[in-house]
């Protein structure tokens, strides 16, 4: 069968199966979740959580009420976990303010076991979920007592996530001189650790800087190596970041083609893991994408996916810039008041979340959609307002751009001598490592070496075993053919001699009868048997390596035919032209009686009065078919009869042996009667 039928076979199996696979995880879920030990209960309890996730939102939550972690008493490194777990939940579902107190009832538990580790990672959850709710004073003060807690601990590269953290804190409030610093800052202590993940949320974090920069090569070089480490850190989710990111960087220098097939790329990761900001940025993109290739239609398409995404999540930000791209469209259509009321949505989302730089794009734009409709004192006002806003953000692109790049070389002299010391370490590891392996390579080449004498001494064991066993076979097979083959004559010999009784019984039966009719019946069928007791003669009589030829068979059946017809032989003038071949009893049987029906006939009816006459007999082979040609000039067939129609028993007989033959006939009229009868030859070939 076809490849592509056995890939979609397998595919509807693995269908099949994904249900079987679901009920056994809840299965054992459920196991954990009603056992006794606390460990396994609450352990339970979250994965059930996680699994609902992907099903019900409200059972989830209910799942998460029940885990009352802090009324366990865990080990420590077990609280920790599930809580870690259960706080990813919680975001998940959007639930920021309930993730809040769930980390204000670890961070008191936490602290009365003086677990200073687990404290800080609460802090750290917390950030996030201030982040989230946009409280960024919160958030920088969570990340801070994080910071403290670990700078005490000595934890360097725990300590750097949270640096990181606090420069993403900076670039939302547009203190990007301190993003800068604080993303290279990490990215120095990830580099020391070499730790992938953390190294690709650096520089993610570095190409967004970048990106702000306008920066669009470099942009692209940090999102690069982000991708590279997180690829390394088999980290799917901040991979496909990376890619989204590339992405945006394509569409803002005009290549959407490039941009929107990174897009959909990502979006098949994030939708797979329920990421719905994520899922909300990239339907974003793809919307500004098509919003630059004047697709103005494909554009609103994709903007309302982001609305709907980023309502999810209550990401309101990314609400707003959805709402000044599709207020942009319609301004493109040429629909003003269509534009300001997008434009409005825009503004309205500023109500609840403060971003200045979303502001001043929403001002200006309104500013120009105001003067479209000759509302001059308010677009007065809205530019205002978009110039006093840049005014106070007071952006030093170029000086941030030259601080960004001492930085970076900074960043590459520390990563060059880095990479010296590697270099020497793992220069010597090398010739460490090639020296146990010629070691290893010695002891496996000798361990082979008598394996492969032991080997060869087995086997030649064995094979004067198996020698001597296919010696005693061979003479029990020789003995078994040589009886075979007697007892195969022998049953020849005897179906031989039991039809020349039967045609002797018939013969002296026809001395009895004055019947001329049943004479001529009981001669025809003497006849056929002959015919069929000569091929049984033939195979008995045949040595081992004798041929016993088909065309021996029928010299010694036409003059037996012509016997029994009491003709004349000097009127019939016979010719016979039968090449030498083989011929198996399935197929000997049937053809000799054809050849006896249809030589019969003729000197029965082709010569009547005893007159001369002609009949000639051709048989050779045709590639795998088998051609018997006969043929009489005779008187021929009378007009009145039709061979086909078999009406008299003669045709009927030959038609019959045609068809076990399962050959095909022709018969022709012309001078006389000519037979062409082919068929393709059977495998079991006893008789030549």
């Amino acid at each position: 069968m076809p490849a592509k039928y056995w890939k979609n076979l397998l595919y509807l199996l693995l269908i099949a199966a994904a249900p079987l696979q679901a009920w056994a995880q809840l299965d054992s879920i459920q196991a954990l979740v009603d056992s006794e030990n606390k460990e396994k209960h609450f352990s339970g309890l979250i994965g059930l959580a996680e699994y609902y996730f992907e099903e019900d939102d409200t059972l989830t939550s209910y799942v998460l009420e029940r885990a009352n972690l802090e009324d366990a008493d865990l080990p420590d490194e077990l609280y920790r976990e599930l809580t870690e777990r259960k706080a990813e939940v919680i975001k998940r579902l959007f639930n920021y303010d309930e993730g809040v107190k769930v980390l204000d009832k670890a961070l008191k538990y936490s602290e009365e076991r003086k677990d200073s580790i687990s404290m800080a990672k609460w802090y750290e959850l917390k950030s996030g979920y201030y982040y989230y709710l946009f409280k960024y004073d919160s958030c920088r003060y969570s990340l801070n007592k994080g910071i403290e807690i670990l700078d005490s601990l000595g934890l360097e590269q725990e300590k750097g996530n949270l640096i990181l953290k606090s420069g993403v804190v900076d670039y939302a409030l547009g203190n990007y001189e301190k993003a800068i610093k604080s993303a290279f800052e990490a990215t120095d202590i990830f580099k020391n650790s070499n730790e992938d993940k953390q190294l690709g949320v650096a520089y993610l974090q570095l190409g967004n800087i970048h990106y702000f920069l306008k920066s669009y090569d470099e942009a692209e070089t940090y999102y690069d190596l982000a991708a590279v480490h997180f690829k390394k850190a088999e980290d799917d989710y901040g991979y496909q970041n990376a890619i989204s990111n590339t992405g945006l960087v394509n569409i803002e220098r005009g290549e959407y083609f490039k941009g929107i097939q990174l897009q959909h790329k990502a979006l098949r990761q994030f939708r797979k893991e329920k990421r719905y900001q994520e899922i909300g940025n990239s339907y974003y993109y793809l919307g500004k994408a098509h919003n630059g290739m004047k697709d103005y239609d494909s554009s609103d398409y994709y903007l309302d996916l982001s609305i709907l995404s980023n309502t999810k999540s209550n990401y309101d930000i990314g609400i707003g810039y959805a709402y000044w791209i599709k207020a942009d469209n319609e301004l493109a259509r040429n629909k003003i008041d269509s534009a300001l009321h997008h434009n409005q949505l825009a503004l309205n989302i500023l109500q609840k979340v403060e971003n200045f730089e979303l502001e001043k794009l929403i001002q200006k734009q309104r500013s120009h959609l105001l003067e479209r409709q000759n509302k001059h004192k308010e677009a007065l006002a809205a530019l205002k307002r978009s110039v006093l806003i840049e005014d106070s953000l007071d952006i030093d692109y170029e000086s941030l751009n030259e601080m960004a790049s001492n930085q970076r070389a900074k960043l590459e002299s520390a990563e060059y001598e880095l990479k010296l010391a590697r270099q020497k370490g793992e220069q010597q590891a090398i010739e460490n490592k090639r020296q146990q392996q010629f070691i290893i390579a010695i002891s496996i080449i000798a361990f082979l070496l008598i394996f492969f004498v032991i080997g060869l001494v087995m086997t030649n064991r064995r094979n004067r075993s198996l020698h001597k066993q296919l010696v005693e076979n061979r003479d029990t097979i020789e003995h078994e053919l040589i009886t075979k083959k007697a007892l195969l004559k022998e049953i020849h010999h005897r179906v031989k001699n039991n039809l020349q009784i039967i045609s002797s019984m018939l013969s002296i039966q026809s001395q009895y009868t004055n019947d001329s009719r049943l004479d001529e019946v009981i001669g025809e069928c003497r006849s056929r048997i002959v015919s069929m007791s000569l091929i049984h003669e033939s195979l008995y009589k045949k040595e081992d390596d004798e041929k016993s030829l088909f065309s021996n068979y029928i010299k010694q059946l036409m003059p037996q035919l012509i016997d029994t017809y009491h003709i004349d032989k000097s009127k019939i003038d016979l010719k016979m032209n039968i090449e030498e071949f083989e011929l198996s009893l399935d197929d000997s049987v049937p053809c000799g009686l054809l050849i006896n029906e249809i030589v019969s006939n003729s000197l029965k009816h082709a010569f009547p009065d005893g007159t001369n006459g002609r009949i000639d007999l051709k048989m050779f082979k045709d590639g795998r078919n088998m051609v018997l040609q006969i043929s009489d000039n005779g008187v021929g067939l009378k007009k009145e009869v039709d061979p086909e129609s078999q009406d008299t028993f003669g045709f009927l007989l030959i038609y019959t042996l045609a068809a076990q033959l399962e050959a095909t006939i022709v018969i022709s009229r012309e001078g006389g009667v000519a037979f062409d009868i082919r068929w393709e030859t059977k495998m079991d070939k006893l008789l030549s």
